[in-house]
Order: structure tokens, then C-alpha cells, then sequence
């Protein structure tokens, strides 16, 4: 159970492997020990409640520690014709892949305006939980938070999650909203 400010819930977290650990090749000593420092948050988001159940514990994390939020929309799919685009410049393109998320983070942003904070948004196309991890590790990201979807437990098992994925994956802790 985690309880922050005024929002209480369960979350699962990635394991931390900090310097020192068994598998990092170092000795162990107190002179090779790093804490973990969250300032700069991904919080992938999606139109459902899953993503903003994520977003709702993002930006209660966020005012606690002052970090840094961006808010990240992946459409699934190959390319901006997956958007029923034609070929266009990439200013173009990347103006009309904010434009189609613009629901999704109006919803999603509501609880960090709430709260006072900015957050910055940006849009993927592609596999969502390869362009997540792809977007924290160019973005250098502290911490992932994200929502889980909420599937049975079955389909869970055959077929995988976003969320289980980039927990799997993600170069940085994650912290996995149910």
C-alpha cells in the first residue's frame, strides 16, 4: 500500500539495481552506493480510466518531489499514414499528431493543472511499449508511471500488457497504477 498526500493506493515498482548490487560488476562498498533521484517523470496516457488512474498518482508524486512530468500518447501503428495522413513535412506531422492527442491529454493533464503543475506533451507512432522505453531512455527519465489496463488475469498470460512490458523493459524504475 502507498499513501502520498491524499492519495492512497497500491503500486507495483520495477526493482531498483543500484550501484554495488551483485549483477553491476562492483564491490559492494558504501563508496559505489547511488540513490535513485526522481526529477523528470514519463506518464504514458491513454483515453481510459487505467491512464488516468496513472496520471492522478503521477502528479501527486510530482508535487511531492517537484519533479518534472511529461505526458506521452502513442497512436499504435507504423506511420502518420496509420493517421489517415498524406505525406506531409515532419512540422506538419508532428503538429497533427498533437492535434488528434489533444483529447487525451485534456483529460489526462486535468490532474496535474488541478494540482498547479506544467507538464509537456509529446506523441509516439508505433508499438506503444516499445516507444514508451524508447521515449524514457532518449529522455533520459527517472521514473515511469503508468497505468494497468486491467485485464483478466488469462488474457494477461497469453497475451501480455503495455504496462507488464514496459516494466520489463524500461531502462528506469516503473510504477505500475492498478
Amino acid at each position: 500500500m502507498i499513501r502520498m498526500g491524499g492519495l492512497t493506493g497500491s503500486a507495483r515498482v520495477s526493482r531498483l539495481r543500484p550501484r554495488g548490487s551483485a549483477d553491476d560488476g562492483t564491490d559492494g562498498t558504501a563508496s559505489h552506493q547511488r540513490v535513485a533521484v526522481i526529477r523528470r517523470i514519463l506518464v504514458p496516457v491513454a483515453d481510459s480510466p487505467a491512464a488516468l488512474r496513472g496520471a492522478e498518482f503521477a502528479a501527486e508524486l510530482a508535487r511531492a518531489i517537484g519533479g518534472e512530468v511529461t505526458l506521452l500518447h502513442v497512436h499504435e501503428g507504423g506511420g502518420v499514414t496509420t493517421l489517415g495522413l498524406e505525406p506531409v513535412s515532419p512540422e506538419e506531422a508532428e503538429e497533427e499528431k498533437l492535434r488528434l492527442a489533444e483529447p487525451v491529454f485534456e483529460k489526462t493533464s486535468v490532474p496535474f493543472r488541478e494540482r498547479g503543475l506544467a507538464v509537456e506533451k509529446k506523441v509516439a507512432i508505433g508499438s506503444p511499449a516499445e516507444e514508451i522505453v524508447a521515449v524514457a531512455e532518449r529522455g533520459r527519465f527517472d521514473q515511469i508511471v503508468i497505468g494497468s489496463r486491467g485485464m483478466s488475469e488469462l488474457r494477461r498470460i497469453l497475451t501480455g500488457s503495455v504496462s507488464e512490458r514496459v516494466l520489463h523493459r524500461a531502462h528506469c524504475p516503473v510504477t505500475v497504477v492498478p
